[in-house]
Parts: structure tokens; C-alpha cells; sequence
């Protein structure tokens, strides 16, 4: 019985440590696929096959993309139509004053009232003009 542990060739076998610590080496200085330093960064690449399970996270023309274990693939870039025009809200035109025909108890609950409409029609207008000016509803 042989005592020796490496039957092969000692100088192959120094040869092939040699090329799998150089393919090690490579491997770790290899440009990672993403960074996260500051937020992922995913470089531009061709889509990737089809994983066994769960699914990869490509960009492919700065758009980022997912495939999925079925084959499918689809951006996650949202897909956007602009809105429908929508117009103006009539302008607010009641007094200020609901008048001596209440009791103070209901007049005050009417101005009050009166005070939160026009406060809301105010609101509507900056939503509506938010709205126009970032394209999501035309003017």
C-alpha cells in the first residue's frame, strides 16, 4: 500500500494550483456587476436567459428590466398616458356673510363652512396647476 496522497504527476499537480489561484485571482478582480455606494447601479447589458428560479434585474437602455423563471421579460419603467383635460372649477361666489336670517349658531356654522369651501377650491386650483405643469393632465 502507497503512502503517497498524490499519485498523479507532483509537477501537473503544481501546474493546475497554479491555474485555478491565477483563475481565482481574476475572478476577484473582475468588475462587479452592480454597486450600491450611493443607490444601485445597474451597467447597460444584454437581457440575461431566463433564470431556474425567481428572476434577474437587467438595464437595457437605461431602462431597468425584469425576467422572470417563465421567460417573460417587461420593464419596470412606468408606463404613463397623460390624463384627460379637466377644467377649471367654477370660481367661488358666494357673500361673506350668511346674513340676520340665523341665529348666530348657524351663521357662524355657515361662514365657517363658506371659509372651508373657498379654502378647498384654493387647494383644487394649486392641484390642478401642479397637475397641468408636470404633464400628468393636460391643460
Amino acid at each position: 500500500m502507497s503512502d503517497n496522497k498524490y499519485p498523479a504527476d507532483p509537477m501537473q499537480d503544481l501546474n493546475d494550483l497554479g491555474n485555478t489561484v491565477d483563475a481565482n485571482a481574476a475572478a476577484q478582480r473582475r468588475e462587479s456587476l452592480t454597486s450600491a455606494s450611493k443607490g444601485w447601479q445597474i451597467p447597460n447589458q444584454p437581457l440575461p436567459p431566463a433564470p431556474d428560479d425567481g428572476g434577474h434585474l437587467t438595464a437595457v437602455g437605461d431602462e431597468p428590466y425584469w425576467t422572470e423563471s417563465s421567460g417573460s421579460f417587461y420593464s419596470l419603467r412606468p408606463q404613463m398616458s397623460q390624463g384627460v383635460s379637466v377644467s377649471d372649477p367654477p370660481d367661488f361666489t358666494s357673500g361673506t356673510d350668511a346674513g340676520p336670517t340665523y341665529d348666530n349658531g348657524t351663521r357662524n356654522m355657515i361662514n365657517a363652512l363658506r371659509a372651508d369651501a373657498a379654502g378647498t377650491k384654493i387647494a383644487l386650483d394649486n392641484l390642478l396647476s401642479s397637475l397641468r405643469g408636470g404633464g400628468v393632465i393636460d391643460m
